[in-house]
């Protein structure tokens, strides 16, 4: 990891920051070239997203000029002697997400994730009976299927039943096919309920 002074730090950061805030939109395709001139590290990103991060002499920070739908963010400290901390998860551009502490910062990192709520696809699950018993409870399984799908996330349905292990479909990120987890027979007399879960692809 790469450490400057503080002052050459905070003047590299205000070109950086002074340029992201004139414009309204991600900055311009030289963007990068110009940050690698600062002696930024652009780090490894989802697709379609574009960030980098700065050391801070408390903590870090990371500013991305480009976030696709779907992907969050943020800045994870790992702290020596103490409780490792993180930034609010964000998919939020132009603006320089910081997180300092009191505490000795050991190393840092920065961390994608995909949007819990499914942000940037659009996507169903629902509980099917897979079986009838004339005995004791019907078998179900969950359902899946989404119209549209963010382009760096992949989806899976799941069905939970209560006192027992969830069922899933196979992770997907094809649009308008329909999945279907395995049948499973829920020992009571709650129905399972349907979810949906979304994961970034490999990048």
């Amino acid at each position: 990891m790469r450490r400057r002074s503080i002052g050459t730090a905070v003047a590299g950061f205000a070109v950086v920051l002074a340029t992201l805030l004139g414009t309204q939109s991600p900055a311009a395709a030289d963007a990068p070239d110009d940050l690698v001139a600062l002696g930024e590290m652009v780090r490894p990103a989802p697709v379609g997203t574009q960030c980098y991060d700065r050391v801070l002499p408390d903590g870090a920070g990371v500013t991305c000029w480009a976030i696709d739908p779907g992907v969050q963010v943020r800045v994870y400290l790992d702290l020596e002697l103490a409780l490792d901390v993180a930034s609010p998860w964000t998919s939020e551009t132009g603006v320089f997400h910081t997180i300092t502490t009191a505490a000795t910062v050991r190393d840092y990192r920065i961390e994608f994730r995909a949007d819990p709520t499914g942000a940037g696809s659009d996507c169903s699950a629902w509980i099917v009976k897979t079986k009838d018993r004339s005995a004791g409870y019907d078998e179900h399984a969950v359902r899946a299927t989404c119209s549209q799908i963010a382009r760096a996330v992949k989806v899976r349905g799941g069905a939970d039943y209560t006192a027992q292990s969830d069922t899933h479909t196979a992770w997907f990120t094809t649009p308008g096919v329909e999945h279907q987890s395995p049948g499973q027979t829920r020992t009571v007399p709650a129905m399972p309920v349907a979810f949906l879960e979304y994961a970034l692809t490999d990048y």
